[in-house]
């Protein structure tokens, strides 16, 4: 399942589903990935780049650089940014989801 929709500052694409055991993403700093985790947990991976994520109910935010990981440890929903060395650059990053 994928829905995108458009707010005043950034293009939300939510995405996910245990259809697909693992799918790669890539991600711009004026996309964010919205994920909702319902039972378990996902792995994202960071293969490129520098992601942002946060997740619900939980009150930090974990930056992943390449080759690092983040599990997620609840349900609700997490956000997954590209976090660009230049801001405006329009540098991508690589997500792994599973």
């Amino acid at each position: 399942m994928k829905t995108t929709y458009k707010t005043k500052r950034v293009l939300v694409e939510e995405v996910g589903s245990r259809e697909t055991p693992a799918f790669l993403h890539t991600v711009r700093e004026d996309l964010v990935l919205k994920i909702t985790v319902r039972d378990t947990p996902y792995r994202i991976s960071c293969l490129d780049g520098c992601l942002w994520v946060t997740q619900e109910g939980d009150t930090d935010d974990h930056l992943l650089r390449k080759g690092e990981e983040f599990i997620t440890d609840r349900k609700g929903k997490v956000l997954i940014q590209s976090v660009a060395q230049n801001i405006g650059s329009g540098e991508e990053s690589t997500v792994r989801i599973a």
